[in-house]
């Protein structure tokens, strides 16, 4: 969106010039010009909007205008990345409104790419204490409904716990990478069996959720282009799971992703 604005504003700018009788070659230049200046402009607007609200402030209900810039640039960067995305399952979460997605984690860009893939505008991700000091976009992630975990402190994830599950009791999906970090590798790496507490306390369904091949991205970038699968491949509901502790939730959903990955990779690879 940021782009496509800074493009209309560029030949704008650029026609009024033409209409003036300014040479060709300047057209160009003026073109150039212009395009990275109204990009800093309108980011710098954006930024401004966002000094009005109390970043130390739970957003209730997330600004649906934030959330849909998220998606927008997250679709820009998936181009300018060349990830190419693959998705299987996602029918079977259409008609699903509050909702865990549970998945893998095995780079930065994985929260970027379900974004895409499920063309959600209002998913509310747990996400680690430290992208909120990322200039700007750690602002419009907090605007969006996104929830940042403090590891290091029992008391803010408590926070972090109840405000994912007041999420899901509010009928929006919620991201929780079951492995806490990124793994950096195709192997699954061990579960935080508290990931589980936020559906549970919500009564909400468990999506579980693959993502493979974007941690090759960082080897094929630039010169190769990345095939990225996510699938989602089974749902949940709270009737399936009510009576099983977070340990015994923990390893049902390991071993489906575990399966869930050797299977796309016998497909796929």
């Amino acid at each position: 969106m940021i782009l496509l604005c800074s493009t209309i504003l560029a030949i704008l700018v650029t026609l009024l010039c033409f209409l003036l009788n300014v040479s060709w070659y300047w057209l160009i230049l003026i073109f150039i010009g212009v395009y990275p200046i109204s990009i800093f402009l309108l980011v710098l607007i954006l930024y401004i909007i966002t000094l009005f609200y109390d970043m130390n402030k739970i957003i209730i209900k997330p600004k649906r205008f934030f959330g849909a810039m998220i998606y927008h640039v997250a679709k820009f960067l998936t181009i300018v990345l060349r990830v190419k995305i693959v998705t299987e399952g996602f029918e079977i979460v259409k008609d699903l409104k509050g909702y865990a997605m549970v998945s893998n984690h095995q780079a930065m860009i994985d929260p970027i790419v379900y974004i895409v893939a499920s063309k959600l505008k209002n998913i509310s991700f747990i996400m680690k204490q430290e992208v909120r000091k990322i200039p700007l976009v750690g602002r419009w992630f907090i605007l969006a409904g996104l929830y940042y975990l403090n590891r290091d402190n029992p008391r803010e994830g408590l926070k972090t716990i109840i405000n994912g599950t007041n999420a899901l009791k509010a009928e929006r999906p919620v991201g929780i990478y079951v492995e806490g970090t990124r793994s950096k590798g195709k192997d699954l790496g061990a579960f935080h069996e508290g990931s589980f507490k936020m559906p549970q306390k919500a009564h909400a369904p468990i999506a579980i959720c693959v993502v493979d091949n974007t941690y090759k991205m960082a080897k094929n970038y630039p010169w190769k282009r990345t095939k990225v699968i996510v699938k989602v491949c089974e749902v949940l509901q709270y009737e399936d799971y009510q009576n099983m502790t977070t340990k015994e939730i923990s390893d049902y959903v390991y071993n489906v992703m575990s399966n869930s990955l050797n299977d796309l990779r016998n497909k796929y690879n």
